[in-house]
């Protein structure tokens, strides 16, 4: 109403699959899970930095439950829900390292480099957006040696509309809000059981 001539900002669009795959291959194994998580689950990139031991625990053969103790919709009373297939599970504690605190059950930790070579905490949003434009810049640097066209540069933003938008195609509308947690409260209240089962079955499907 104040700036009647401030132009929209732009809808967040998804990311091409090969776009990703091809990031993925410069990635260290650590933030190459990472990624594979989050397209895995279309979680918030905060919820995927915040994972920990303690919220993850087995649903059914094959799937894995994890419950974030905070959460955006948690303020209204919602529990959620992010169904992580078990081989995903088995490569992230495949980069556990001894020397963590024993008080810190986080999924993906921060270590240094060289001398600085100590545990620092969990990986910040920051840290893994700039591990994602490091691999970014690294692709398309070979690329450009190669004389191969550049892949546009994405963000993390658009991973969780590149899974909408993967799931509804693949299995409809209710899939992506099952899959994504998107209702209202009243709504989850109704079909709280139904979108845990429907998600679940969506999570053990869902293509890498």
């Amino acid at each position: 109403r104040t700036a009647p001539n401030l132009r929209e900002t732009e809808p967040i669009k998804p990311v091409e699959l090969e776009h990703i795959k091809a990031t993925m291959e410069h990635l260290p194994e650590k933030f190459k899970v990472m990624l594979e998580v989050h397209m895995a689950t279309g979680m918030r990139v905060t919820e995927l930095c915040n994972m920990r031991w303690s919220e993850i625990e087995p649903y059914q053969e094959g799937l894995y439950a994890f419950r974030p103790t905070e959460h955006k919709t948690k303020h209204r009373g919602v529990d959620k829900t992010i169904f992580i297939r078990a081989e995903l599970v088995e490569r992230m504690r495949a980069l556990k390292r001894t020397g963590a605190k024993d008080t810190d059950d986080s999924v993906f930790l921060s270590w240094g480099k060289g001398k600085a070579s100590k545990y620092k905490g969990a990986i910040q949003p920051s840290g893994y957006r700039h591990a994602i434009i490091r691999a970014q810049n690294r692709m398309n640097t070979e690329r450009e040696k190669n004389k191969l066209p550049k892949i546009p540069r994405w963000t993390l933003l658009q991973i969780r509309h590149s899974v909408a938008t993967m799931v509804r195609q693949l299995h409809g509308l209710e899939a992506a809000q099952a899959m994504l947690g998107h209702s209202s409260i009243e709504a989850t209240q109704i079909y709280a059981e139904k979108r845990l089962d429907l998600a679940a079955k969506i999570a053990a499907k869902l293509a890498q």
